[in-house]
């Protein structure tokens, strides 16, 4: 079964109250619904759109796949690929806890990432 996993993606990009953030973005209430509780059943592709163009991302990241019980498909199905992996920390909550001295050492990379 494909659902969204918006909210961990959110997460990620350090938006920790997705339905707050699609507010803001002009996302009517139903649909914040339907796709922060796994109720869409039926996919708009112009809805899809406008969440990938909100998250600046592709719709995989915002999709993951659960096989279904009894439909097993083979281990190479492309499918697998959307099984989500074990949750790591978001990048905001890892840097909130770093020292002083390597928060300097971040921005340095940074600049330099930002000159490439």
């Amino acid at each position: 079964m494909l659902y969204f996993q918006i909210q961990g993606f959110l997460k990620t990009r350090g938006i920790d109250d997705a339905q707050q953030f699609l507010s803001h973005n002009k996302m009517p209430y139903h649909q914040q619904n339907k796709i922060l509780y796994n109720k869409v059943e039926v996919l708009n592709l112009s809805l899809l759109e406008k969440l990938c163009e909100l998250c600046d991302c592709t719709p995989n990241d915002l999709l993951a796949w659960k096989p279904d019980e009894g439909r097993p498909l083979p281990p190479e199905h492309q499918l697998h690929k959307l099984v989500p992996k074990n949750p790591e920390p978001s990048p905001t909550d890892r840097i909130r806890k770093l020292p002083l001295h390597k928060l300097n050492k971040l921005k340095d990379m940074l600049d330099e990432l930002e000159r490439e």
